[in-house]
């Protein structure tokens, strides 16, 4: 099965892109959530952004994001059903350097990955601009309730992940700020990436 992560900082739309590919493409994808919006949901506990120990604990709340994400990934890989083609990740491995700079590659080595084997996991990364970057004046009005970045951490956490991800041979880098416009690239990027995928089978 292929694997497509959807990055982006803060307010980028990652969440309801992924629930819309997962409608437009019914049966063809399985979406993996963001692990660290459903930590949250289960009530691990977040410090007042003043906190004088807030950096500690974005590093505790890493090490508990990974070893979640690899094993929501493989457990979906291994539970989807063979007409199942793509998966779409909300988020991936190395979005942890994008909240601790430089975290990324002591988690990794803790769970028998590298930087570079968890660039391979994806086959495509396609990035989100947030609109903290790409419309400041929408940030934080619509999206998920369980963010609580101010807009200048918003537009930290967008260039951390653009350098996250930035060794990936295969990344698209989406800067739009109109809601339809954004969408309707992203579904006709999957869209062609599957019909590659039918293409290839075909070739075989």
């Amino acid at each position: 099965m292929k694997k497509i992560v959807l990055t982006g900082g803060s307010c980028s739309g990652k969440t309801s892109i992924a629930y819309l590919l997962e409608q437009a493409f019914p049966g063809e994808v399985v979406v993996v959530k963001e692990v660290a919006t459903t930590l949250l949901k289960g009530d691990f506990p977040v410090p007042p952004a003043d906190h004088a120990d807030f950096e500690t604990w974005q590093t505790y709340f890493e090490q508990a994001i990974l070893p979640v994400q690899i094993a929501l990934e493989d457990a979906h890989a291994m539970l989807a059903g063979p007409e199942v083609k793509l998966m779409i990740c909300d988020r991936g491995l190395l979005d942890v350097d994008a909240y601790v700079p430089g975290c990324s590659a002591e988690i990794l080595q803790r769970h028998g990955l590298t930087s570079t084997s968890a660039l391979d996991r994806y086959d495509l990364v396609i990035h989100l601009v947030s609109l903290a970057v790409a419309d400041p004046e929408k940030y934080g009005q619509i999206g998920n309730e369980y963010r609580f970045e101010t807009l200048e951490r918003a537009t930290q956490l967008e260039h951390r992940c653009q350098v996250a991800w930035q060794k990936h041979p295969n990344r698209i880098i989406i800067d739009e700020a109109d809601w339809s416009k954004k969408t309707n690239q992203v579904i006709e990027l999957v869209r062609e990436f599957l019909a590659r995928l039918d293409s290839a089978k075909l070739d075989k």
